[in-house]
């Protein structure tokens, strides 16, 4: 009796994930492990804090919003909505209206709003990208708290960003202030900063690529 053997169908295994799928995450999640970034682009993945005005400031006085930088514009935003910048993106305005007497406002990346916030540790320095169209006078701070803002720095009127560094030595920040931080980043301006004790003018104040530096420790080990 001969025997007779059949080839078996051949059968591959599919992966759930492409190759091509697999390389975006393990690129991004590399990329979030190498970097803290509060605000890096409107929504970016690597993104940590939502903005928010401050609650017990004038509200009404400061306005904020994303968009593409246009340097011979008057707010340094594109009003164009086909605009593109493929080197820096968009970036972040803060604009703030007149303010007098005592008046103050600013605007606040937090995150989580409620419970535990990031450890922090590890990093001793903020570092951002700052340029306005008008000039402007504002404090920088992290975590919550007058005692932890910068002291006023002027931002005079230019169409170029420059980078600030931000020592967290320079805010007051102790390493037991970083275990639990909510308040990520802050921007305020007062009447108080200006000559006669008022601001006169509407004025904006651009920033871009806003980021912990070294990265946080437990960032350096995070999938997301």
């Amino acid at each position: 009796m001969t025997a007779h053997i059949e080839q078996l169908e051949s059968r591959r295994l599919l992966s759930a994930i492409s190759a091509d799928a697999a390389d975006l995450v393990n690129q991004r999640v590399s990329l979030n492990q190498e970097t803290f970034y509060i605000f890096k682009d409107l929504d970016s993945p690597y993104n940590h804090g939502l903005p928010s005005e401050f609650p017990q400031a004038y509200v009404d006085k400061v306005t904020n919003t994303t968009g593409v930088h246009d340097a011979g514009g008057p707010t340094g935003l594109s009003t164009d909505p086909n605009t593109l910048d493929r080197q820096r993106g968009t970036v972040f305005a803060a604009t703030f209206d007149p303010l007098v007497g005592t008046e103050f406002a600013g605007v606040s990346f937090r995150e989580p709003v409620n419970g535990k916030g990031y450890n922090l540790t590890g990093a001793t320095r903020v570092l951002l990208d700052v340029s306005s169209p008008t000039g402007i006078t504002v404090t920088f701070g992290v975590d919550q708290g007058e005692a932890h803002n910068s002291l006023p720095i002027v931002i005079p009127p230019s169409n170029t960003f420059s980078t600030i560094e931000i020592p967290f030595s320079s805010l007051n920040l102790t390493s037991s202030d970083l275990i639990d931080v909510n308040i990520l980043f802050s921007i305020g301006t007062s009447a108080t900063f200006y000559p006669g004790g008022a601001s006169s003018i509407q004025r904006t104040i651009l920033v871009d690529n806003i980021r912990m530096d070294p990265v946080p420790f437990m960032q350096q080990s995070a999938l997301g």
